[in-house]
């Protein structure tokens, strides 16, 4: 089913924008390279993909980037193959990362905390000394 995904496009455009500005002021430059192919896709539609993988019913990448994104084809004219996305998708981790502690900055504490409480085995208790196992047990 498709739905708008005009104000997330627009949200990330303008995100993209502040970080760019951000990143060229905050960053030394990494190289005097110039990138030898120039990608016809901006950053902010590649990361809006990608957040729209993360909203869709999809299981992995590679099914929602040949099938369900199709249905979105009109909106992103110059949208590549899916080897050159998996391609490009580095490109975009310093904007995702960004984006993702502007919203942990945003969030309110609300009291509640998520632990997960799951068992990680060590060895089997068979072969380990009970001097160990009461030290791990105090």
């Amino acid at each position: 089913m498709k739905k708008d995904i005009t104000a997330l496009f627009y949200f990330v455009d303008d995100f993209c924008k502040v970080a760019e500005y951000w990143i060229s002021r905050s960053f030394l430059p990494i190289s005097n390279k110039k990138p030898t192919r120039e990608s016809k896709i901006s950053h902010s539609e590649l990361l809006t993909i990608v957040l729209l993988y993360h909203q869709s019913p999809c299981k992995n990448f590679k099914y929602f980037y040949m099938s369900y994104l199709q249905l979105y084809k009109s909106e992103f004219v110059t949208l590549p193959s899916y080897t050159r996305f998996i391609a490009l998708k580095p490109r975009i981790l310093t904007y995702l990362v960004l984006l993702l502690e502007w919203y942990m900055y945003q969030s309110q504490p609300t009291g509640v905390s998520y632990i997960d409480a799951t068992s990680l085995a060590i060895c089997h208790p068979i072969g380990m000394p009970s001097s160990i196992f009461l030290l791990l047990t105090v």
